[in-house]
C-alpha cells in the first residue's frame, strides 16, 4: 500500500498500521454522531487490516479512542512540512461474483464473517475529508480537505496529506490527542489502512510537457507542466506574455495558448503550495507566433 510512493516521507509518529496481522489493541473505534467504525482483520483479498469507516458529513463519521494519549505537542510546535497522513481505500461490496473473499469484522461488539467481495473504485459521492483532533487541552480541526489530488497508491489506495498548520485553533503549549474524528461529505463508507504523522523533505518540481514550439496566429495549443510534490497540494498558474507583467492568464496543470498577434512569447508557470509549507516554483517556455 504505502511502499511505492512514499520517497522523501519520514514517518514521525505511527497512530494506526492496519497491516499488522492481528487488531490493534491500543484504540478503540466507534461512531461519531450517526457515522461508524469497526476494525476490519482481512480486507477481502489485500490480506490486511483496516478501519472500515462510514461517513454522514464533516460532523459525523469515524471516533478513535487513544488508551494512551498520543503526544503531539512537537508536531504542532513546528509545522513546516508536517502532515498528518491517512491512506484510504473507497469501497463497497458487490453480492454474487464468484472467486470473491469474505473478510472478517471485529470490535465495537461485532464478531462475524461478511461474504461480500469488495470492488477497488473511485469514490462514489466522497468529495471532502474532515479530521477532528481532542484532548485534555480542547480540541482541533482541519477544514475540510478536497479529495481530489489525493495521491494514488498500489490496489486502488490513496494517500491524503493533511497540513498540520491546517489545524486550528494552534495549540498554545502542551497537546495531546486522546480521541480522533474522522468526517466527509457527501456520506461514504472506506476504508483507512494507515495514520500517521509525517514530514515531508522533498521540493515542488515541476517538468514542461514537449508543445509546440510554433503556432499560426489565432490558434490554440497546450502547454502543461508535469508536477510533483510529495505531500504539498499545488496550484498552477500561467502568463503568457512577459512583455506586459506577470499576470494569471489561465490555471491548471495544462491550458491552451493562444494569441492574435504574430511574435515571440515567453509564457511563465508559477507552482504555489496552497498551504505555503514550500517554496513556489516558476519556469519559463517559448512559443512564437506565425502569420
Amino acid at each position: 500500500m504505502v511502499e511505492t510512493i512514499t520517497a522523501g516521507l519520514t514517518t514521525l509518529l505511527m497512530i494506526y498500521n492496519g497491516a499488522l496481522t492481528t487488531p490493534q489493541t491500543t484504540i478503540t473505534v466507534g461512531a461519531w454522531g450517526g457515522g461508524g467504525c469497526v476494525q476490519v482483520a482481512d480486507v477481502g483479498y489485500q490480506k490486511m487490516g483496516a478501519l472500515d469507516a462510514t461517513v454522514l458529513d464533516a460532523y459525523q463519521g469515524a471516533r478513535l479512542d487513544f488508551k494512551k494519549p498520543l503526544d503531539l505537542t512537537p508536531h504542532f510546535k513546528d509545522t513546516k512540512q508536517v502532515y498528518l497522513e491517512l491512506w484510504v481505500l473507497p469501497r463497497y461490496a458487490a453480492e454474487g461474483q464468484p472467486g470473491a473473499e469474505s473478510y472478517r469484522r471485529v470490535g465495537a461488539g461485532v464478531d462475524y464473517e461478511i461474504g461480500s467481495p469488495l470492488i477497488i473504485s473511485q469514490f462514489r459521492q466522497l468529495r471532502t475529508l474532515r479530521v477532528a483532533l481532542s484532548g485534555p487541552q480542547g480540541m482541533v480541526s482541519a477544514e475540510p480537505c478536497d479529495l481530489v489530488p489525493a495521491t494514488l497508491g498500489d490496489r486502488g489506495w490513496r494517500r491524503i496529506d493533511v497540513p498540520i498548520n491546517k489545524f486550528l485553533p494552534r495549540p498554545k503549549d502542551e497537546f495531546r490527542v486522546d480521541r480522533m474524528m474522522i468526517g466527509g461529505s457527501p456520506a461514504e463508507q472506506f476504508y483507512i489502512g494507515q495514520i500517521a504523522i509525517v514530514h515531508d523533505g522533498t521540493l515542488v518540481q515541476a517538468r514542461i510537457v514537449p508543445h509546440d514550439t510554433h503556432v499560426r496566429a489565432g490558434e490554440q495549443t497546450e502547454v502543461s507542466v508535469e508536477v510533483e510534490s510529495g505531500a504539498a497540494q499545488t496550484a498552477v498558474s500561467w502568463d503568457f506574455d512577459a512583455n506586459d507583467g506577470i499576470q494569471e492568464d489561465a490555471t491548471g496543470t495544462a491550458v491552451w495558448f493562444s494569441r492574435n498577434e504574430p511574435g515571440d512569447y515567453t509564457i511563465t508557470y508559477t507552482v504555489t503550495d496552497v498551504d505555503h509549507n514550500k517554496p513556489t516554483v516558476t519556469g519559463t517556455m517559448s512559443i512564437k507566433v506565425i502569420p
